[in-house]
């Protein structure tokens, strides 16, 4: 298997992204600082992003990576590999929705243990309500992390490695539209969050075929 040229896209691809993060987080410090509208946008990425931390970084590409290259390897397979397939994601899928549910009904019960510092700075309102607006980020999380799972087992790692950019690229955006038309930056960024995790799903889904209907608890 030739390697050398398929790892020169990958690294690119990655160099581009941490070129488009860093740009980012520039910006971040450029025009919301040490500020506690900054403190305010990075605890509320992190909620969504603990739930991808736990279940879908390397633990869900262990899992489904080496079921799905054994079930290649072997003929007469697809339907059972298909089955395997959206019962993991279904299980997944079926856990995140729930919780995006709950957490948008008591995100200020939720919060207020877990963020009591924006109660003494008088912005736990606002920090409830940015949260809100991210934290269903966390269905394009399971989303995306169950394609680039599928992407990656059939070998195609540079466009799973570039949809960080694509994240960075709406963030960036939602700066300069929010600078240019005087909206409000952090909402922006907020919003800017969900569209790009729309955008991802969309891009990494033009290359695996998904029939929905299949999503159901096996």
């Amino acid at each position: 298997m030739k390697i050398f040229k398929p790892s020169i896209i990958v690294a690119f691809i990655t160099l581009l992204s941490r070129i488009s993060g860093y740009v980012r987080d520039i910006l971040f410090a450029a025009f919301l600082g040490t500020s506690s509208l900054f403190d305010i946008l990075v605890y509320a990425l992190k909620l969504p992003l603990v739930f991808k931390t736990v279940f879908f970084d390397s633990t869900f590409n262990n899992a489904i990576i080496p079921k799905i290259l054994k079930e290649n390897e072997e003929e007469n397979n697809s339907k059972e590999l298909n089955k395997f397939i959206y019962q993991i994601f279904s299980i997944f899928f079926f856990i995140a929705i729930p919780t995006i549910i709950i957490f948008e009904i008591f995100a200020e019960q939720i919060l207020f243990y877990l963020a009591k510092g924006f109660i003494i700075l008088h912005d736990f309102e606002l920090f409830v309500f940015i949260s809100r607006i991210i934290f269903p980020y966390l269905i394009f999380i399971v989303l995306n992390s169950f394609l680039t799972a599928l992407l990656n087992s059939k070998f195609k790692f540079a466009l799973a490695a570039s949809i960080q950019i694509i994240i960075n690229l709406f963030v960036i955006i939602s700066i300069f539209i929010s600078l240019y038309f005087k909206f409000n930056t952090i909402l922006m960024i907020s919003i800017s969050i969900i569209l790009g995790g729309f955008f991802q799903t969309f891009v990494l889904s033009q290359f695996v075929k998904i029939d929905f209907i299949q999503l159901k608890l096996l």
